[in-house]
């Protein structure tokens, strides 16, 4: 244990933070989670503080130093990645200037983005910012904070993601990497800069957004400070590490062309690599923790409407479980498992948190055709086939553009689900495979580690000998019949509810 050499990956999701040791071989050594909540004070609001994922940054590495029995001196390198686009104002001293910033899956931007509609033709700025504009973005997060709390936007020295405020409470350094600069609506997919005109459209000042570095290069050394706060040792090297949704791709071998993700988790996602952006209205596209491209469409609250289902509708499940001592999510898929595909007819259009754009940022949770024959366990089969049919739909969009899919790679906790994997191969048509990595997000983080310190040459060649296939689901040549007639009802259902979720949301607008 004393010569041996480990690398830390930190993952910041949007239901808590995972963290694991891994020697340089990719062998997960000691994982643990600490779960914080998701705090929604109002229709389309999602934030949280950012002092909830330092504190369970800290928790989760003393408890693995306990746990694994290694030095900190062996640790040599740190990896963080964390959930995309959360919008965090701090001071030039290192002040936190709020306790309730904009997560990923906020939508309180929309009017903000509906003005940068009106000064320009979005598809135009398409060319230069790789997507359509969306309140995910974080530029459109900062216009926010600029005209609803004006105070906190002039005190703002920089705006961080999740995993730059972790890094910086770790180095005392100010960073953004590409992924995450890739999601401001501020980045320039041509230069790989900041850009000027955007900025100038957006109203903000680009002096408030870090330095963007590679992903794998080490942007600061663990502070004496920081040391004493988590176990670590002073001066382990720290890189600027990337999105959650770029780790967890890059966990799941999505390093070259051809191949696609499936990913199950607080959000569910479709992605796939390529050398340049996809340029359509219909996907988005942000840069790879290496270099290349990532086009992807996502169902944003796809994981949360299944947390949802376990804590309000699965209650029995959940005490089986607990009996069991197994995962309530066990229980469910068991339960699904047992009702025949398409859940006797019961369609769920799942969007607890509504849609990015081009979809509805209006769009709510549906379940179409529910008879009183349909118990919790065809609601439960509806989620994940509801799920599967917006990834089919992105898939297929994919596909029109000249992706040519052979087979989906699934990572995400979701992925855990046999019953899930086979619906998603019915959907699609296509084989769906599951990976000996699950929770692919701190492997990447590793990894980028381990390249910023010079352990891997090659991430892509490195991920390669991590990353094997172990079960590929086949798909039923009948299910997949009898779900394509399904998906051409889910997709005229889309159309058809489309503005009554405008007409739903006006009647409950918030008053200012």
């Amino acid at each position: 244990m004393h010569n041996e050499q480990y690398l830390l990956g930190i993952d910041i999701g949007t239901q808590g933070c995972k963290s694991g040791i891994f020697d340089i071989n990719g062998n997960l050594i000691s994982s643990v989670y600490t779960e914080y909540k998701l705090v929604t004070p109002r229709p389309g609001w999602a934030e949280q503080d950012p002092d909830w994922w330092w504190n369970a940054v800290v928790k989760n590495i003393r408890s693995l130093l306990k746990s694994s029995n290694i030095l900190p001196d062996n640790i040599v390198g740190i990896g963080i990645c964390g959930q995309m686009h959360a919008t965090v104002p701090i001071s030039r001293d290192g002040e936190l200037l709020s306790r309730s910033v904009l997560l990923w899956c906020d939508k309180r931007s929309a009017p903000q983005c509906e003005k940068i509609r009106k000064k320009v033709d979005e598809k135009e700025l398409i060319k230069i910012t790789g997507n359509l504009v969306s309140p995910s973005w974080i530029g459109p997060h900062i216009m926010w904070v600029k005209e609803n709390t004006p105070n906190i936007y002039e005190k703002a020295y920089k705006f961080l993601t999740s995993e730059g405020y972790v890094i910086y409470k770790l180095t005392n350094k100010f960073s953004i990497d590409w992924s995450e600069a890739s999601g401001t609506y501020l980045f320039d997919i041509r230069k790989k800069t900041w850009s000027e005109e955007l900025a100038q459209i957006l109203g903000i000042d680009l002096d408030k957004l870090p330095d963007i570095y590679p992903s794998y290069e080490v942007v600061g050394e663990v502070t004496e400070e920081a040391a004493k706060i988590t176990g670590l040792k002073p001066g382990t090297p720290v890189v600027a590490g990337a999105g959650d949704f770029m780790c967890t791709l890059m966990g799941a071998g999505i390093v070259t062309e051809g191949r696609a993700a499936d990913i199950a988790g607080t959000a569910c996602i479709v992605a796939t690599y390529t050398k340049e952006p996809i340029i359509t209205p219909k996907l988005m596209n942000l840069h790879h923790a290496i270099p290349g491209w990532i086009p992807f469409g996502i169902t944003e609250g796809g994981g949360e409407l299944l947390r949802w289902f376990r804590n309000n509708i699965a209650i029995p499940e959940v005490q089986e479980a607990k009996k069991r001592g197994v995962s309530p999510y066990q229980v469910i898929d068991e339960k699904a498992a047992e009702v025949e595909p398409g859940a006797g007819g019961l369609i769920t259009y799942p969007y607890p948190l509504g849609e990015r754009p081009p979809g509805n940022v209006n769009s709510r949770v549906v379940l179409f055709g529910l008879l009183l024959s349909h118990g919790r366990a065809h609601i439960a089969r509806s989620i994940l086939e509801g799920i599967a049919f917006v990834h089919r739909e992105i898939a297929d969009t994919m596909e029109e553009h000249g992706v040519k899919i052979e087979m989906f790679r699934a990572i995400g906790g979701g992925s855990k689900s046999k019953i899930w994997r086979q619906i998603k191969a019915d959907v699609y048509g296509k084989p769906v495979a599951l990976l000996n990595v699950t929770e692919g997000g701190i492997l990447g983080a590793a990894v980028l580690a381990g390249v910023g310190i010079g352990i891997f040459k090659d991430p892509v060649k490195t991920i390669d000998e991590f990353v094997k296939i172990v079960e590929i689901a086949q798909p039923n040549k009948e299910n997949h019949e009898l779900y394509n007639k399904l998906y051409q009802v889910y997709r005229k259902f889309r159309k058809t509810f489309w503005s009554l979720f405008d007409e739903l949301a006006e009647i409950y607008k918030v008053k200012e």
